[in-house]
């Protein structure tokens, strides 16, 4: 069988929401879902509000796995043809485990924050450590979409985006709903006669990137916009109607060391809508 879709589940209200996105995912791509846990296993040194709740160890895996297995029961009962797999992962740090596991994985869902998350803040650790080292594209799921059905929109930046356009048009025909492919600018080039260019922007950049996915999909309705701002700006604003923000992790001027480029990370922390992170290796 394929690799499956995964998801991360902790007990929240965040990670429950994203179980049952990664549902859907899974079962629009004939997937199997797997329902993961990652765990510190307890070392010596840790502190006492980290050892606490493995007093007794064996307890607290079982308690972790009912945990899994009780998500998965649920699933399973609204959903019987998806197969459902649970997995409890220790190790030294959650990020890093979920990590090495997204080699393995199609895509990998996350909540927007979990049981550790602070009022009002989108974005958790573990999935901002995911999304920008994932081998795999990583939806981060969000609660009370604003607009679920809307269309799938997907920011362009020449070559560097094809995986990200790629995804984006998978998930745009898997859904039913257009795709809007953006490239931003931050000014309006001028031409000889004065005359902007956004048309010949329109055809190098977004031309670059798109045509290749869609000859997969002819049956896909596509808009393509080349906008003016600050890209962070434009983008957010593109995901107010969004049913999905797709988006590359590292842009132009990132840094080799830096895997999730600054406009990707403000659209994780701020855009209404959930949002999927794809690698150029993913």
């Amino acid at each position: 069988m394929n690799n499956p879709v995964a998801v991360g589940y902790d007990g929240s209200s965040h990670s429950r929401s994203a179980v049952d996105v990664a549902l859907n995912e899974a079962r629009m791509r004939g997937s199997r879902l797997v329902i993961l846990h990652s765990a510190v296993t307890p070392m010596a040194g840790m502190p006492p509000e980290v050892l606490a709740p493995w007093g007794d160890e064996g307890a607290a895996r079982r308690g972790l796995q009912d945990m899994l297995t009780t998500v998965a029961d649920e699933v399973s009962t609204v959903a019987p043809d998806v197969p459902v797999e649970t997995e409890l992962l220790l190790g030294d740090t959650v990020g890093r485990q979920l990590v090495e596991k997204s080699r393995h994985c199609r895509l990998m869902v996350v909540g927007s924050r979990g049981r550790g998350g602070f009022k009002g803040l989108l974005l958790g650790s573990t999935s901002s450590q995911l999304a920008a080292h994932a081998h795999c594209p990583v939806l981060v799921a969000r609660t009370d979409v604003p607009s679920p059905d809307g269309p799938v929109v997907v920011g362009v930046d020449g070559h560097s985006s094809t995986p990200a356009v790629r995804f984006a048009v998978e998930e745009a025909s898997l859904r039913g709903v257009p795709l809007f492919a953006v490239h931003v600018q931050r000014r309006r080039l001028a031409g000889a006669d004065g005359s902007t260019v956004t048309r010949q922007a329109r055809e190098a950049v977004l031309a670059e990137a798109i045509p290749a996915p869609l000859e997969e999909h002819p049956e896909l309705r596509v808009t393509r916009q080349v906008l003016f701002g600050r890209v962070r700006e434009v983008m957010l604003d593109q995901s107010q109607e969004a049913g999905l923000l797709v988006v590359g992790a590292r842009g132009r001027g990132g840094l080799g060391r830096m895997r999730l480029g600054s406009t990707s990370q403000a659209l994780l922390y701020h855009a209404p809508c959930s949002v999927a992170v794809v690698a150029e290796r993913a």
